[in-house]
């Protein structure tokens, strides 16, 4: 009786969760956890997990430590052992590749873990805290010569493990630390110790350095406050907190006075917020120390302040004379501002000898340099040298950038030549700074133009501007219009530098002149805008308007253009009225032709255009209007696929999308499909089936014939946008069939295997008088015949082999019902496990159909067990024993009973698309913290959470994996509480945002000069190949711009910077390149480009002498080239003389290149 119950209980185990091999035997993972000391087992869990660390199963141990752990599905698991905190085991677990084969579980050998022992866990607190220092060092000493050690953590913490029972000794040791405790003993037995407030620092040390030019400062006073005013004095604390008078909140804690090494240090503070406050003062002058005021928090660590304090210098004044609002500029830097009387101070100063510079609107000052003292901190009073005078230049030229130079030269009573000269960039506001004085003002090097006056006078200082002024003028002309009406025609006139258009006419009714007034002098270009016509010539350039009128411009008319497209590769037809004029055009895919009619017996209308070839067009002719584009759509195109055969196919059969055709049908019907049959010499008849259809569309085909087999018999065509010939080749060969019987009849499955080729397997099914029939198949060596059917042997026939005598095995029928609803009664119930034992280690798992019955057949006479399994249910019996005779039927009947239920959903994106394989995970909250469950979304975004339990409330949310970021940024909603009741839960879904996968970056430029942002480029290279650009984007007169998305990939990219202005005209630094990743949405860069004009008045330099010296060398050679090449000649034959001839002068001059 003991062993019966003892093989049922293992029974019970194997067959949990119905995990078992090919040969029907329950697999899972098993062994012992094995402890040479005494153990509370019922307190350790061995729990399942799969390879992203999703809980799948858990148990407990029995009370001798063993433990059983059923596997259902094969692929990787961790099987970890979860002990009470502190314990510890070896291994801590495994990692099963469970194939149902050759691993471990799969072979039975047992998965065992050892116990090694407990842990010692607390913490070094600083006194008074709950926390403490990391880093100290600590010593355990224990039985049999145990010596550990290790160093706390954050907080203070540390923690020992693996530790067997017995006495133990733990001390804490640090140089640096003063311990109130530093020692503490105790005894482990039977679990962990926890230390907590045995081991006490008393507290930590502050320290910093005052400095003066990185020199130390002796004497300083620095004083410890705190806003707290029950905070502990430390012990090591100076005397000097008497006679100190500073304003502060709280209270001083401490003082202490800097070294002779400018050092200082408070001993034994406890953490918390403190200030370090600075005092300094000499017998007549009080010192700036910065900073004022260092706020610090002191955490369980001793501190070095930083920055160090540093003790700075005095005040001196100064003024500008008669100005206020001026910059003062010391050593490159601003120090000061003047006031309303022009007076300024300067702080912080020590003794030196300056150079001050002042910057102030409307005026330019020298620079000087200045010795202060702190005897005498008074500065020079300072004078302006040069003052701004402004004017503009109506110029009516579009250019972006206007080329003028203006002239200023001093007066002939000034006894001076001196002429400065200024680029302007901006024609209608500019301004320089000259000195004082009168000058004569004039504008030079603005080719073809003209401006009024030529010269002017200037008086600086003065308040009063000057102008210029262009000369302007008109062009005209006249349209000619022979073969339709020219209204509506627009004339255009552009500058002829930069394209920018000026003035633009509309022709009205019969009108044929045009004439455009108020134009600058410069050179144009007009254009005739009529996109109903050709012209003879669209565009006129080089059009000048000087000193007078330009008149006489003709456009002259050609005809009417037609213009045309296809969305693929045909030839057109144009025709018109007159045939014999007609014009075939070739159009290649998604490209453009424009013609121009000019046939005057056509009128427009007569026009017509007609495609031809294997593609079908929404029409079939097209009528031409004026003006107005064609376009060619091909809606269908043409497809075909063509059988071999070894001989001709009389009965052969299509189907196309489920729709069957014969031959006669396909040859006497329309019904989109032609065959074209074609012997060849060789005895293979070709058939080629041709059909027209929509492109990216899906067209199934199965070909049939009793006489023949094709390979493939059924394939799929999927359509390209364009036409396409043979897209699959099908091979036709001859075939047999296989007829047989089964006696006594019955319905069974024929397995036919073909000799040789065990992968050629078919299956038939006999029908109610036991006949079958199979084919057609290719001829072979022979078949091979299994009829099956659960609960019977078949047995061949003497002079036949395909036909059976069959004979009956004992079975067991089972039908598995559950209450399914109160007015509905008893249901079915599918998908149950259905696990049955038996002698000769006989095992076999099936599941209920959809009538909640299964049969197991082929059973021998014995005693039997059967077990019924199934995710959220129980069963009434839970297991029975079955004594099964010869060729009996027993027939049982289970009830089931609903325990918890399921939760379903859907994972969408915003588009609309479905997210398989995301993990979704159900969490117990409230008094369910203890449940989990997970599911997995299949390809259509649905997924089921198994095993929720009635009546608690679950916590539905996403789980982040290791790809989970690749897929997923977040969810809408993020989670959602859901309360199950007594049935499953439907509908639950969430709209997945996917992650952004680009990222855009912008550049914002700030300039001295918005001018120069016309010559700005932005290049982008990858850091991998920098030496080809992949996008170069110009600012065009604007500061802010947007590059080219770039793919979010984390590759490693660089943006440089050209301009194309002229050096010799400007002075100007390109901003530093750009190194960044993409590895965000977004970046925005700032740069600088500021430009300066290039001073035209500095001295002519060496090199530029050298320069002209070698073009006047070059220019007296080409003048006397011949006279020059004979000398040389007669030199070389002398040279050659002299030296016995041996060097030729191709190799003389090659030797003085080196």
């Amino acid at each position: 009786m003991k062993q019966i119950i003892v093989t049922l209980l293992l029974n019970f185990i194997f067959l949990f969760h119905s995990a078992y091999s090919d040969t029907g035997e329950i697999l899972g993972c098993g062994g012992f956890v094995r402890s040479q000391y005494k153990l509370e087992f019922d307190k350790i869990e061995i729990k399942l997990f799969t390879k992203q660390g999703s809980l799948k199963l858990k148990t407990e141990c029995a009370p001798n430590g063993y433990y059983f752990i059923p596997l259902d599905n094969k692929g990787e698991y961790i099987l970890k052992i979860s002990p009470p905190s502190g314990w510890t085991f070896e291994p801590s677990e495994y990692a099963i590749k469970f194939d149902g084969k050759t691993d471990q579980c799969s072979r039975g050998v047992d998965v065992n873990f050892d116990f090694k022992g407990f842990a010692i866990m607390g913490k070094v607190v600083s006194s008074g805290f709950s926390e403490g220092p990391s880093g100290v060092h600590l010593e355990l000493s224990g039985p049999d010569g145990l010596q550990l050690k290790t160093d706390t953590g954050d907080g203070g913490s540390f923690a020992f493990d693996s530790i067997p029972p017995g006495p133990y000794i733990l001390k804490a040791v640090s140089p640096a630390l003063s311990f109130e405790k530093d020692k503490f003993s105790f005894e482990i037995t039977n679990k962990n110790i926890i230390i907590d407030q045995q081991l006490a620092v008393n507290g930590y040390e502050v320290s910093g350095k005052v400095l003066s030019d990185a020199k130390p400062v002796e004497g300083v006073t620095l004083v410890l406050t705190s806003e707290k005013t029950d905070v502990r004095i430390p012990k090591q604390c100076g005397s000097g907190n008497d006679n100190i008078s500073i304003d502060i909140k709280g209270k001083i804690v401490c003082s202490q006075k800097s070294d002779k090494n400018g050092a200082f240090s408070f001993v034994g503070v406890s953490p918390g917020s403190y200030s370090v406050i600075p005092v300094y003062k000499g017998q007549n002058t009080v010192y700036s120390v910065t900073p004022n005021l260092l706020n610090f928090e002191l955490g369980h660590s001793s501190l070095k302040l930083q920055p160090n304090f540093e003790v700075e210098g005095f005040t001196v004044q100064g003024r500008v004379k008669g100005l206020s609002g001026a910059s003062i500029v010391v050593d490159g830097e601003v120090k000061a501002t003047s006031g309303h009387d022009g007076t300024f101070t300067i702080q912080r100063m020590k003794p030196g000898t300056y150079e001050f510079e002042v910057n102030a609107e409307k005026f330019q000052f020298d620079k000087i340099a200045v010795t202060i003292s702190a005897i005498s901190p008074v500065l020079p009073d300072f004078v302006p040298s040069r003052f701004l005078i402004c004017g503009k230049i109506n110029v009516f030229s579009t250019t972006s950038e206007p080329q003028l130079t203006f002239a200023v030269q001093k007066a002939a009573n000034t006894n001076t030549n001196e002429v400065i000269r200024q680029k302007i960039i901006d024609p209608n506001h500019f301004c320089l700074f000259l000195p004082e004085g009168v000058y004569v003002a004039s504008i030079e090097s603005i080719p073809e133009k003209y401006f009024i006056p030529e010269k002017l006078q200037l008086q600086v200082p003065s308040g009063s501007g000057f102008t210029f002024k262009e000369f302007t003028g008109s062009i005209s002309g006249t349209v000619s219009c022979k073969l339709a009406s020219c209204d509506g025609i627009k004339i255009q006139v552009a500058s002829q530098n930069n394209g920018y258009l000026i003035q633009e006419i509309t022709l009205s009714k019969g009108d044929r002149k045009f004439k455009f007034d108020n134009l600058p002098s410069g050179v144009f270009t007009l254009k005739v805008i009529g996109e109903k016509f050709c012209w003879k010539a669209e565009n006129i350039d080089n059009v000048q308007l000087k000193n007078s009128d330009v008149e006489n411009i003709i456009f002259t008319q050609t005809g009417i253009p037609l213009e045309v497209e296809s969305t693929h590769k045909t030839k057109v037809t144009v025709a018109g009225k007159n045939k014999a004029t007609s014009q075939d055009l070739d159009l290649e895919r998604n490209t453009r032709k424009r013609i121009c009619l000019s046939d005057p017996d056509s009128p427009p209308e007569s026009y017509t255009i007609k495609p031809s070839g294997c593609h079908e067009f929404e029409k079939a002719v097209y009528p031409f209007t004026v003006g107005k584009l064609i376009s060619l759509v091909a809606k269908r195109h043409q497809y075909s696929w063509k059988i071999y055969s070894s001989g001709k196919i009389t009965d052969l059969k299509l189907t196309r999308n489920g729709q069957s055709f014969t031959m006669d049908q396909i040859q006497k019907s329309e019904v989109g499909i032609k065959i074209a049959e074609n012997p060849k010499d060789s005895g293979v008849v070709e058939y080629e089936i041709t059909f027209m259809d929509a492109a990216k569309v899906r067209v199934d085909w199965q070909v049939f014939s009793y006489g023949y087999i094709f390979e493939p018999n059924d394939f799929t065509i999927e359509t390209s946008d364009d036409c396409q010939r043979e897209m699959t080749r099908v091979i036709a060969k001859k075939s047999h069939v296989i007829k047989g019987k089964l006696t006594p009849p019955v319905e069974a499955d024929i397995r036919i295997e073909l000799i040789g080729d065990p992968d050629a397997t078919t299956y038939v099914t006999s029908n109610t008088a036991g006949e079958y029939i199979a084919g057609p198949f290719v001829h072979s060596s022979g078949f091979r015949v299994l009829p099956e059917l659960p609960g019977y042997t078949f047995k061949p026939l003497p002079d036949n082999s395909y036909s059976f005598t069959v004979h009956q095995l004992a079975k067991i029928q089972v039908k598995v019902q559950t209450t399914a609803g109160r007015d509905t009664g008893k249901a079915p119930l599918s998908s149950v496990l259905l696990s049955l034992s038996g002698p000769n280690t006989y095992r076999q798992n099936k599941v209920t159909d959809a009538n909640g019955e299964i049969v197991f057949g082929d059973l021998q006479a014995g005693q039997y067990y059967l077990k019924a399994l199934l995710k959220e249910f129980s069963f009434e019996p839970s297991a029975v024993n079955i004594d099964l005779k010869e060729q009996e039927t027993k027939t049982l009947n289970l009830k089931a009973n609903r325990e918890s239920f399921s939760l379903y959903g859907q994972l969408t994106t915003l588009s609309g698309e479905l997210l398989p394989n995301v993990l979704v995970s159900a969490k117990g909250v409230g008094n369910c913290t203890e449940y989990a469950e997970e599911g997995t979304s299949d390809e259509q975004g649905n997924f089921r959470i198994w095993a929720l339990k009635s009546y608690c409330t679950y916590e539905i949310s996403l789980v982040k994996r290791e790809d989970f970021t690749q897929m997923v940024e977040r969810t809408v909603p993020e989670k959602l509480d859901i309360k199950i009741g007594s049935e499953d839960v439907f509908n639950v879904s969430f709209v997945v945002i996917t992650p952004v996968k680009r990222m855009d970056v912008s550049l914002r430029c700030y300039t001295n000069n918005e001018k120069s942002l016309d010559h700005l480029k932005a290049v982008i290279y990858s850091a991998k190949d920098p030496d080809k650009a992949l996008h170069v984007v110009p600012f065009n007169g604007i500061s802010y711009i947007i590059l080219p998305p770039l793919l979010k990939d984390g590759s490693e990219y660089i943006i440089g910077f050209e301009a194309n202005l002229n050096k010799f005209q400007y002075q100007y630094r390109l901003p530093p390149q750009i190194n960044f990743t993409t590895e965000s949405a977004y970046a925005h860069f700032k740069i600088q480009f500021n430009i300066e004009p290039t001073p035209v008045d500095q001295e002519i330099g060496k090199n530029s002498y050298i320069a002209f010296g070698v073009v006047m060398l070059v220019v007296l050679v080409i003048i006397n080239y011949e006279r020059l090449g004979l000398y040389l000649k007669e030199m070389y034959e002398n040279y050659a003389a002299s030296s016995g001839g041996g060097v030729s002068l191709s190799k003389k001059t090659k030797s003085k290149t080196k």
